[in-house]
C-alpha cells in the first residue's frame, strides 16, 4: 500500500510537488484524544452521521474534521470527512482526505478506490488510470484477486472494453451520464 502513497496526486491549481510531500510521521501528529473522551467522540460521530444521512453533509464535513483532529490515527473518521467532500462535489479536498485515509489504513483498498472515483469524476482520468495499473501490479504481486479483479474491472471500464478482453490502447470512451465518463457507486460515512 506505501506504493500508491508515493504516486504522485495533482489538484487543479495546486502544486503536485506540495501534495506528494509524505505526511508527518505518526510520531510527530499530535495525539489529542485524551481531551475528547471515547463516549462523547462516539456522540459527536452519531451527530455527524446523522447529518450526513439528512444530506446535510457541510456540517457533518464539519464535524468529522474536528474528529479527525481529535483523533488523527482513526481512519473512519478521516474517510468520513473526504465520503462528505465527494458529496458535496469538492473533489479536492476528498481527495486528499482519501490519501489520508489510505495512509492509516494500509490493509484497506477501499479508500484508495475512492480516490480514483473522485479523480474520474475531476476528468483526470490518465491520472486514475495509472493509479488503477499500479493497484494491478501490487495485487498481482500480493495474490490479492479481489483487488486485482476490481482495479482491472475499473479500467475495462475506464477503456471501454469487454472483461478479459486484450488492454485497449489509445482508445478514449465517454459513456452517457456524468462529463468524465465516469458514473460512481454510492457511499455511506
Amino acid at each position: 500500500m506505501n506504493a500508491i502513497l508515493n504516486a504522485p496526486v495533482r489538484a487543479p491549481g495546486s502544486d503536485a510537488a506540495a501534495l506528494a510531500q509524505p505526511a508527518l510521521p505518526p510520531a510527530v501528529v499530535p495525539d489529542y484524544s485524551d481531551r475528547l473522551p471515547e463516549g462523547q467522540a462516539n456522540s459527536v460521530y452519531a451527530a455527524a452521521y446523522t447529518l450526513s444521512q439528512q444530506g446535510k453533509h457541510e456540517q457533518a464535513s464539519t464535524l468529522f474534521a474536528l474528529l479527525s483532529m481529535y483523533r488523527p490515527r482513526e481512519p473512519k473518521y478521516t474517510r468520513s470527512v473526504a465520503i462528505c467532500f465527494r458529496k458535496m462535489g469538492r473533489y479536492e479536498d476528498a481527495i486528499r482526505y482519501f490519501a489520508k485515509t489510505m495512509e492509516l489504513s494500509q490493509d484497506s483498498y477501499e479508500p484508495a478506490f475512492q480516490l480514483v472515483e473522485c479523480m474520474l469524476l475531476m476528468g483526470r482520468r490518465e491520472e486514475a488510470a495509472g493509479l488503477l495499473g499500479k493497484f494491478c501490479d501490487m495485487a498481482a504481486a500480493t495474490g490479492n484477486d479481489a483487488v486485482l479483479a476490481q482495479a482491472g474491472g475499473m479500467l475495462d471500464l475506464l477503456y471501454g472494453r469487454d472483461p478479459g478482453s486484450e488492454p485497449a490502447t489509445g482508445v478514449d470512451v465517454q459513456p452517457a451520464g456524468s462529463p468524465s465518463g465516469y458514473e460512481p457507486k454510492e457511499m455511506t460515512v
